[in-house]
């Protein structure tokens, strides 16, 4: 009996360890099955689906080996001013962040950012007041993750001491197997290689729950948005609810739809119909290769814009901005498509009747005896194509030395029915022009040049007038030209010489829009090579400030100017295209890699 009683026992006490070690299995697996789901699951599906904004760094070691930023900091480190700069005293807080990460961690910076927020950062901001907002730091060591708030806490309990503040220890609580931290309005905890951060209790554990599995992941709202296939070399993107920022306390009346007053549809419709109709706004960066590359998108069709805006934006076929003027020694040159006289044509379509009709009036009054015409009819004259040009200045036009060359620059917009504008706008035009010239001891001339008349208005260069005047008015001499069914004026008879050939080169130019879609309705293009070279053209007046004002010898000086020079030109050029594609309205801005 006792051996049976034995035996009985026996079988007992091993069934137990069976099964002891079968919930201890389960439990491994099912931690090992908690710990891969929270690895699959993508990080934006932890913040809250309620957010106004959100916001996610990538691989941000990344960027600060990009090609750019490491030809910048070469030439920097050349520059005696950047070297002042950094043994100022304030940057000593920074470097002594550095350091106490570096030998809290015991890695080196670049290690800390790979190993430490080497996935990337998120950040939410929700509704209420104050917002809700919460954080995400997503590294790939959960050892030095793990290590992260105490080594932050630390570095800020010592800056605080410095201060005469004692920073108070953080106050531990429990969620479900969690341990988290509150410090004042700040909750935090480390789960896995994530430090999760909010500014409330309950967005904290939400974000645990979300990542345990209790509730179901974020599927809506802006966070999702962030799970869509990026591009090799996206370092950031951005999503705004922009009906749900419309909402908030303190959104700027001036930006809501319809506005109260005509002023702001004159200025901004487009840009108003498309905050007020378009669900939310996404902006990327890549870094891709050494180029730089930005897109900002609102998904809104060009057939969904409201009918008083028609003509802002070019959302019809075959309408576009016109190509970029590009003259010898540009630097910068833009062009948009704005159809005012449509929009004037759909001002009944725009919810301002009074006010609509208050303004059809003071329009209409502003046509008399001296003048000949009315707005109105000058915005029916003016076309949708409006240039912009700036360059460099060239051989000047007077005798008078000026020291300091300024840039030239240059407007051209093209005209509906260039005769009419000639008979019945330019005569006033010049009247009031011939008063400006009398007032201010100023020559008119009246030139040809390729079948274009072109005048130009100059300073006399008389001894008293050379005396009496700042000779940096000598860089000037305003100029217009009518031709080629366009209105040019700019500031030096030169250039508006150079914008008649562009405008005959273009002539020649095919022309590649769509009949059945929109193209874009803004190019623009910086080359700073050619801004660089500006550093030459006001080289007196820089040298002398920098050995007046930063006591600098006129040899580091020039020195300096060489470098900033240099630093320019390593940018390349910007090229913006904005327009309608199948996806909606975007901007798209690249800034090309250069030659080393």
């Amino acid at each position: 009996m006792l051996q049976a009683r034995y035996s009985v026992g026996a079988m007992i006490a091993e069934q137990s360890r069976t099964l002891c070690r079968l919930f201890l299995a389960l439990a491994v697996y099912g931690t090992a099955i908690s710990a891969t789901f929270a690895a699959d699951l993508a990080t934006p599906n932890l913040l809250p689906g309620n957010s106004a904004v959100v916001a996610e760094l990538r691989q941000p070691q990344a960027v600060l080996q990009h090609g750019l930023v490491l030809r910048g900091l070469a030439i920097l480190k050349q520059s005696r001013a950047f070297q002042d700069a950094l043994g100022n005293p304030d940057f000593d807080l920074i470097r002594d962040g550095i350091q106490h990460f570096e030998s809290q961690l015991g890695i080196p910076l670049d290690k800390i950012l790979d190993n430490c927020i080497g996935e990337g950062i998120w950040i939410s901001v929700g509704e209420g007041t104050p917002p809700e907002i919460c954080v995400i730091v997503h590294g790939r060591d959960a050892e030095r993750v793990a290590r992260l708030p105490a080594v932050t806490l630390s570095l800020i309990g010592r800056i605080v001491a410095g201060r005469g503040i004692t920073l108070p220890d953080p106050t531990p609580r429990t969620h479900h197997q969690h341990t988290y931290y509150q410090l004042g309005e700040a909750f935090y905890t480390v789960a896995g290689p994530r430090w999760l951060l909010a500014n409330r209790e309950a967005s904290l554990q939400g974000m645990l729950d979300r990542l345990d599995g209790r509730v179901p992941a974020t599927t809506a709202g802006l966070p999702t948005l962030l799970n869509e296939p990026i591009a090799d070399g996206t370092a950031l993107r951005v999503g705004l609810d922009l009906p749900r920022i419309q909402q908030l306390p303190g959104f700027p009346a001036a930006f809501k739809w319809p506005p109260k007053e005509p002023g702001p549809v004159i200025l901004a419709a487009g840009w108003l119909d498309l905050i007020h109709r378009s669900p939310q706004v996404t902006a990327e960066l890549s870094l891709a290769g050494d180029s730089v590359r930005a897109h900002l998108r609102f998904p809104k069709l060009a057939g969904d814009i409201t009918p008083g805006t028609v003509g802002y934006f070019a959302s019809e076929p075959a309408v576009a901005a016109a190509p970029l003027l590009e003259p010898a020694q540009l630097i910068y040159s833009a062009s948009w498509y704005r159809d005012y006289w449509k929009m004037w044509e759909r001002r009944n379509d725009v919810p301002l009747p009074n006010e609509i009709g208050k303004l059809e009036k003071q329009l209409a009054s502003t046509q008399d005896g001296n003048l000949g015409y009315s707005a109105i009819d000058f915005l029916r004259l003016m076309g949708p194509h409006l240039r912009f040009v700036v360059t460099r200045p060239g051989p000047s036009a007077y005798r008078v030395a000026v020291t300091d060359r300024l840039p030239n620059f240059a407007a051209v917009v093209d005209l509906r029915d260039e005769n009419a504008f000639r008979d019945k706008v330019l005569p006033p035009i010049q009247r009031i022009l011939g008063v400006v010239a009398i007032t201010q001891k100023m020559i008119s001339q009246n030139t040809q040049y390729k079948s274009a008349e072109v005048t130009v208005l100059k300073f006399t260069e008389d001894a008293a007038a050379v005396m009496n005047s700042d000779r940096v008015r000598y860089n000037f001499e305003p100029t217009y030209a009518i031709t080629r069914g366009h209105l040019i004026v700019g500031s030096t008879a030169a250039l508006v010489r150079n914008l008649i050939d562009e405008l005959d080169r273009l002539q020649s130019v095919p022309a590649n829009s769509s009949s059945t879609a929109p193209g874009p309705t803004e190019r623009q293009i910086v080359k700073f090579d050619e801004l660089a070279a500006l550093v030459d053209d006001v080289h007196g007046l820089a040298v002398r400030n920098a050995v007046l004002n930063n006591g600098l010898t006129i040899a580091e000086a020039e020195q300096e100017l060489a470098l900033l020079k240099q630093l320019v030109a390593a940018l390349g050029a910007l090229r913006v295209e904005a327009g309608f594609d199948e996806q909606g309205f975007g901007y798209r801005i690249e800034l090309p890699a250069v030659q080393k």
